[in-house]
C-alpha cells in the first residue's frame, strides 16, 4: 500500500497520506466492496489533518457503513455533526450531511425523521427551484421516497415531479440490453419480497457506472446485492435510456428493483416504467415484470 511508504511523522505528507487512503476507499466503494471502503475511509479520517479532509472521509464512511454497519454510520454522523459546529460549513456540505442522515434513517425504518432530513437537504441546495443538477435530483428523490414511506404521498409526488430528470411522453423507455436481477438466496438470503432502490449513471456508451444503493426494505446486504446486479446492466448506445438529459453526457437514474430470480423470472425482457405512482418526470424506474414496490404504492 502506497500510504504505508509515507512517513507518518512527516506533517508535510499528511494530505498525501489522506489522499492515498481516501482514493483506496473510492476504488473499493466503486467496486461495491463497502466493507473494504469503510476500512480505507477510517484510515483516511485518521490521516486527515484539516476539517475539510476529515469531513470528506467521515461522510464517505457514513455512506458505506449505512449498508454494512449502521452503528458505525451513526457514530460517523455524530462526529460530522460535532465537527460542523466548530467550523464554517457551506450549504452543499450541510445538504450532504442531511442526506446521509436521511438515508441511514430510511434504511432503519425511521421514515418521518428521514423525511425531515431529506427535506432539509433539498432546502440547503436552494429549495424547489427550476435549477436541477444531479445533486438536486438525488436530494429531491430522497425526499420523495422518504415522504412516500412516511405516508405523505402528495409531497412525494411534488418532490419527484421537481427532479426534472426525465422527459418521456409515455413514461417508458427501452429496456437495458442486459438487465438481470440477482438470484434468490446467496449471502444476503434474498427473497421475492425484497426490494431496493439503486442510483446509477449511464454513459453515452450505454455502460452503467457510479452504482450506489439508496434504500432496501431487507437491509444493507440486500441493497448491495441488488446494486451489484444493476452494475452489470447495459444499454444500447444512442437509444432511449432512464432519465435521459438533453445536454449531459451521463444520465442520473434511480431504479427500484423487486424480487430476485429463481431461474424462471428475469427482468431482461421487461420494459421499464416510473414506479410509486409518481410523476413521469421523476427519475425512478422499475422493471415492470417484477411487480410493484411493496408498501410504497
Amino acid at each position: 500500500m502506497a500510504s504505508a511508504l509515507l512517513p507518518a511523522a512527516d506533517p508535510t505528507l499528511a494530505e498525501d497520506r489522506w489522499r492515498a487512503y481516501h482514493d483506496l476507499g473510492i476504488i473499493a466503494q466503486n467496486a461495491l466492496d463497502y466493507a473494504g471502503a469503510g476500512d480505507a475511509y477510517r484510515s483516511a479520517e485518521a490521516a486527515g489533518d484539516t476539517p475539510s479532509l476529515k469531513a470528506a472521509s467521515i461522510l464517505a464512511l457514513a455512506d458505506v457503513s449505512t449498508f454494512t454497519n449502521p452503528a458505525v454510520a451513526d457514530a460517523a454522523l455524530a462526529r460530522i455533526d460535532a465537527l460542523a459546529k466548530t467550523v464554517s460549513v457551506d450549504a452543499v456540505l450541510k445538504a450532504d450531511i442531511a442526506r446521509r442522515h436521511a438515508i441511514l434513517l430510511l434504511n432503519r425504518g425511521s421514515y418521518e425523521p428521514a423525511r425531515l432530513y431529506a427535506v432539509e437537504a433539498v432546502k440547503q441546495l436552494g429549495g424547489m427551484t427550476s435549477k436541477t443538477d444531479l445533486r438536486d435530483v438525488s436530494a429531491r428523490s430522497d425526499a420523495a421516497i422518504a415522504s412516500l414511506l412516511a405516508g405523505k404521498s402528495e409531497d412525494a409526488r411534488r418532490y419527484m415531479a421537481m427532479t426534472g430528470a426525465g422527459r418521456l411522453t409515455k413514461g417508458e423507455f427501452d429496456p437495458a440490453v442486459q438487465m438481470d436481477v440477482p438470484p434468490c438466496g446467496g449471502e444476503a438470503d434474498l427473497r421475492p419480497a425484497d426490494m431496493a432502490v439503486v442510483e446509477f449513471t449511464i454513459g453515452d456508451d450505454g455502460i452503467v457506472r457510479n452504482v450506489s444503493p439508496i434504500y432496501a426494505a431487507g437491509g444493507g446486504a440486500v441493497a448491495l446485492d441488488f446494486a451489484r446486479a444493476v452494475r452489470d446492466w447495459s444499454w444500447t448506445p444512442n437509444r432511449p435510456r432512464p432519465c435521459q438529459r438533453s445536454s449531459a453526457t451521463m444520465s442520473g437514474s434511480r431504479c427500484g428493483v423487486r424480487r430476485c430470480s429463481s431461474g424462471r423470472r428475469s427482468a431482461s425482457s421487461s420494459t421499464l416504467t416510473w414506479p410509486l405512482g409518481l410523476s413521469r418526470r421523476g427519475c425512478l424506474c422499475l422493471p415492470r415484470s417484477v411487480g410493484p414496490m411493496p408498501s410504497l404504492l
